[in-house]
Order: C-alpha cells, then structure tokens, then sequence
C-alpha cells in the first residue's frame, strides 16, 4: 500500500545540535553533558507515527477524502502509536529525522511534534508508558520517568541544573539505603565492568590499552575490577582468576582475547572479551561472550563507540570463540 504522510514537508527537521548533543551525553555521562543534552532535547522537535481513531465522523471523512478543509473542532484527534518490549513494557516512540525510520515502515500517518506535546503523551495514565524512546532502530535512547519527571519540571519553568542536581543528591541517598549481599554485589560489579567500564576504558584508551594489556597482561585487567570494589566488599579475584593474550593477526588487526573468571559467574555474565583493533585506522572493536541460562548455549554481544550493548547472535562453538569473531569481523571489512 502506497504510504501517505499528513503534510510532506513535516518530515524535514533539523536537530543536528540536538543529536550532536546526545552523542556527546552518551559517551560520557557526566552531569555537564546530561544537562547540554536535556536543554537540547527540550526545544527538539521530533517526527512522531500516529494513527486516526477507529471511528470518524461520516462527514469528517467524505470531507478528508474531498481533501476540503476541516474546521478546528472536526480535525480527528490523532491516537500515538506506542511500541512495546518483550516484557510488554510500553514506550512512545519518537525519531529524529525521517532517515531514522525503517523503509518497510507501515506507518500512515506521521507528524512533527514539540517535546513538551511528546512529554504529555508518554505522561498520561491512558498510555501506560515506561518512557520515550529516541530511534527505536539506532540510538535506542530510553528517557526513563525519573527524567521525565526532571523535563516536565523544568517545561514549568525550573532552573534545569538545580532540578538535575537536586534529583542526583536524592538518587544518591537512595542508593546508599540499597542493600545488596556480597554475591549480589559482585555480580552487579561484573555487569557494569564488562559492558560498562571496559568498553569504555577501550575507546578511549585504543591502542594505549593493547600495549598495556601486552605488557601487563592479567594484572592490567584485575585492576579494572578491582578499582570498583574500594572497601565495601573484599575483592575476590587475582590475576591468576583472567587469562590474557594479545596477537598480531595482521598490520590492520591485533587482538586481546580475555577469558574472565569462573567465579561469580552468572546468567548475563561475560566468559571472555575481545578487544580487536586496528592500527591503521585507530578503530576499536569490543565483542562480548555471554552466558546464558541454557548450558553451552551463549550468546555473542557487542558495545559500540557510543556505548550501546546488544547481543547480535548465538556465539561461536565452545573452543572457536576467537576464531569466529576474527572471521566475522575479518568480513564484514
């Protein structure tokens, strides 16, 4: 079915500052750039799928079908299309410009809306959303209710950075309320360790990082984990508990495979990491293996620069992790 948009020209935007903006806040996440990043995103128009209520008034719609003007009380009130997660939680999608939508889309109808109208969608109790999603297909940005609380203060009129700050003193607070049991606690650290802080220590650091791990190898990597422990719980592992080797594949890739420790392995944990660079291009790659909860059934995952993790496939046969990931990023050159 040929695809009709309500007013062509909607679909023009321009937010290069916005998304310039939050590429910056999520490479790094520091207060500075969460408060660049939501000043942006408060005057931010975005391109929005609706669909029109079931049921139209018969004259409203021979009129839209005659394309005669409606008065402002005929104009059928535009229903958000909402997205759901596979744990049916509910977000209102919203995309920076129209390259963001997939071209097999089957949206009908599509609209530019101010952030403040998208803030009151995702707000009401009648869509039961978990928040806004930014590029459902590429950033895949959620702006969680605690955010949203802080946007829709500041849309009042508050001083963004004192609403911000105030939020992150309470988060604080809480956090510190938080109990966790020292297994707990040590799986957390894995998580935040292996999709977190490593990646990102890698895309910064790049070929700085490879030399290091060559030359210290395990204790390099013990230290990384052990810089998040401080003194809350005693920290379990020794270098002994990492294996690390680096190889030269070739003058455009080396590699750092890094097998992690047995313990405190868990569901979502990583077995081992791989860092391949290339130092021709100063381009860093960063592949995950992660355990499941099915036996010798893991999963193969991926952080980008930007630091968005995903799991793009079931992982190379147990013994040829190395190999496969070579071969896979050795064709997709």
């Amino acid at each position: 079915m040929e695809k009709k948009y309500w007013k062509p020209e909607v679909l023009e935007l321009d937010n290069h500052q916005f998304e310039e903006d939050m590429k910056v806040y999520l490479q790094d996440r520091t207060m500075q750039n969460l408060i660049k990043f939501a000043n942006s995103l408060k005057d931010a128009k975005f391109l929005v799928p609706v669909e029109f209520p079931k049921e139209i008034d018969p004259a409203v719609l021979e009129k839209m079908k005659k394309k005669e003007r409606l008065a402002p009380e005929e104009v059928p009130r535009m229903l958000p299309i909402l997205v759901v997660n596979k744990k049916g939680d509910r977000f209102a999608p919203v995309f920076t410009g129209k390259d963001e939508f997939p071209k097999d889309h089957k949206y009908s109808v599509i609209m530019t809306v101010d952030f403040p109208a998208v803030l009151r969608v995702a707000r009401a109790k009648s869509s039961n959303t978990k928040g806004i999603l930014i590029n459902p297909n590429s950033t895949r940005l959620i702006l969680n209710p605690s955010l949203l609380d802080v946007m829709e203060k500041v849309i009042q009129g508050e001083d963004m950075e004192t609403v911000l700050k105030a939020q992150a003193a309470q988060a604080g607070t809480q956090k510190k309320e938080i109990k966790m049991t020292a297994q707990q606690f040590h799986v957390f650290v894995r998580r935040s360790v292996e999709i977190g802080l490593f990646p990102k220590i890698a895309f910064r650091e790049k070929g700085a990082l490879m030399e290091r791990l060559s030359q210290e190898g395990e204790e390099a990597v013990c230290k990384i984990y052990k810089g998040m422990y401080k003194d809350q719980v005693q920290f379990p592992y020794e270098p002994g508990d990492f294996d690390v080797m680096v190889l030269d594949i070739s003058d455009k890739m080396s590699v750092a495979a890094i097998t992690l420790p047995v313990k405190n392995m868990a569901p979502g944990i990583c077995q081992s990491v791989y860092l391949i660079w290339n130092p021709q291009t100063e381009e860093m790659q960063y592949y995950t293996i992660e355990k499941t909860k099915i036996e010798d059934e893991n999963k193969l995952g991926h952080v980008t620069g930007d630091g968005k993790y995903e799991i793009i496939g079931d992982a190379p046969v147990q013994g040829s992790e190395l190999s496969g990931i070579i071969e896979l990023v050795q064709k997709s050159e």
